[in-house]
């Protein structure tokens, strides 16, 4: 099944704000055995996660690395997903906001960021 028709069936199975591609199949150098890394923004459980994780690999008969989006998750992989991601899916703006949260905690932290990295690079 392709991309597009797996994530129509898990947007009308599950509440997700949003969905997108990130990784080697949004940057274009994947191989044909490459995973699918793929990015939600909702507000559900684990156990929900897990299980959109399974229908996607069922959907795709791919390997699926699966990443539900928040403000709380580690901020440097945060930024490389929201820079990197495609989106193929949003409601509400929900990629946007995220988008903006990291973006804005950036530039609030810009000056620690770079001595945190020179320190880490001494």
């Amino acid at each position: 099944m392709e991309l597009n028709k797996a994530v129509s069936n898990i947007i009308s199975n599950h509440n997700v704000e949003c969905v997108g591609l990130f990784g080697s199949r949004a940057r274009g150098d994947y191989l044909d055995s490459s995973d699918y890394d793929i990015f939600i923004i909702a507000n559900i459980s684990m156990e929900e996660e897990l299980e959109i994780e399974a229908e996607l690999e069922q959907l795709l008969d791919n390997n699926i690395d699966l990443i539900n989006l928040k403000e709380d998750m580690d901020r440097i992989l945060l930024k490389n997903i929201v820079n990197e991601g495609i989106v193929l899916y949003d409601k509400n703006n929900a990629f946007e906001k995220i988008y903006n949260f990291i973006e804005k905690f950036f530039i609030e932290n810009n000056d620690f960021l770079k001595l945190r990295e020179r320190d880490l690079l001494d």
